[in-house]
C-alpha cells in the first residue's frame, strides 16, 4: 500500500471518531444502546449520562448507532444533565457535522445557560462550522447572542483577526451589521484567505493568531461586506429579481391553447 493512501486512511479513521471519545467506553455504551428501540435511544442515552456516564462517549455511541437521531439525543442529554450539554453537542457534531444546526439548536434550547460552553466546545471540534454554530445558537437563545462571538473565538483563536477584519470592513463601508452578517462575512474572508494561501479552511483555522493576523492583513482579493436585504414579502416576486421597464404584464389564468 502506498504511503499517501495509508496516510489518507489514517486521517479518515481519526476524523471518524471524536478525539474526546474513549473507544472502550464507546463500545460498552454501544452494546447497551443497541438493545434499545430507536424511539427510546435518546432517553436511554440521557439516563446513562445522568447516572454519571460520560456524555461524550455515550452520545458518540448513540449517534454511531443512529446518525439521524443526533439532535434528539443531544437535546435529551442536555435537558437531563445541562452541564453535559457542551460535550454532548461537540461529540455529535464531530460525527455528523451536516446536522450541526439541528444539534446546536437542541442543545441550546435544552440548556440555554450553557450556550457559551456549547459554542466553544462545538467550534473546537468543527472550526469551519462556526457560522452555523453561532447563528443556530443566537436563534435558539437570543439572550445569548452577545456572547456568541467571544465563545467562538475561545474555541477557534485563529478567528479573532478574521472577525476583527470583518468588523472593520462593515465600519469602513458604513453599514450596520447583525451577528449573522458578521459571521457570514468572516466565513467569506476565511474562504478567500484559504484560496490565497492555497490551504484548506481547516488548516488555516488551525494556525496561530499571529500567523492569521499577518495573512488577513495581506489579503488581496477580499470579498465586500454583505448588505442587509429587506425581508421577503409573500407575493412580492422573487427576491432580487428586477423587472425591466416596459415589460408587459401577463394576465393570470390566460389560455394559451388558442391564438
Amino acid at each position: 500500500m502506498k504511503y499517501g493512501t495509508l496516510k489518507a486512511i489514517t486521517i479518515s479513521a481519526l476524523l471518524a471518531t471524536p478525539a474526546l471519545a474513549d473507544p472502550a467506553r464507546v463500545n460498552n455504551y454501544k452494546t447497551q444502546l443497541s438493545a434499545v428501540r430507536p424511539a427510546e435511544l435518546a432517553g436511554e442515552t440521557a439516563r446513562i449520562v445522568s447516572n454519571k456516564g460520560d456524555a461524550a462517549d455515550a452520545v458518540t455511541a448513540a449517534v454511531t448507532l443512529n446518525s439521524a437521531s443526533a439532535g434528539m439525543v443531544v437535546g435529551s442529554v442536555a435537558k437531563s444533565s445541562p452541564k453535559s450539554a457542551a460535550s454532548a453537542a461537540a461529540a455529535a457534531i464531530a460525527l455528523n457535522p451536516k446536522l450541526a444546526g439541528a444539534i446546536i439548536t437542541a442543545a441550546v434550547k435544552a440548556a440555554p445557560g450553557e450556550a457559551s460552553a456549547i459554542v466553544t466546545e462545538s467550534c473546537k471540534v468543527r472550526p469551519t462550522s462556526f457560522y452555523t454554530i453561532g447563528v443556530a445558537t443566537a436563534e435558539a437563545a437570543p439572550k445569548a447572542s452577545g456572547k456568541v462571538v467571544s465563545a467562538i473565538t475561545a474555541g477557534v483563536p485563529a478567528l479573532k483577526p478574521v472577525i476583527a477584519r470583518a468588523q472593520k470592513d462593515f465600519k469602513a463601508a458604513n453599514r450596520s451589521t447583525s451577528l449573522a452578517l458578521l459571521l457570514k462575512h468572516s466565513e467569506n474572508l476565511v474562504t478567500a484567505l484559504s484560496r490565497q494561501e492555497n490551504v484548506s479552511s481547516e488548516t488555516l483555522l488551525a494556525g496561530t493568531i499571529d500567523s492569521v493576523t499577518v495573512k488577513i492583513g495581506s489579503l488581496a482579493d477580499a470579498p465586500p461586506a454583505p448588505v442587509q436585504l429587506p425581508p421577503f414579502v409573500p407575493g412580492g416576486g422573487t427576491p432580487g429579481e428586477i423587472t425591466p421597464p416596459g415589460t408587459p404584464e401577463v394576465p393570470p389564468n390566460r389560455d394559451y391553447s388558442t391564438p
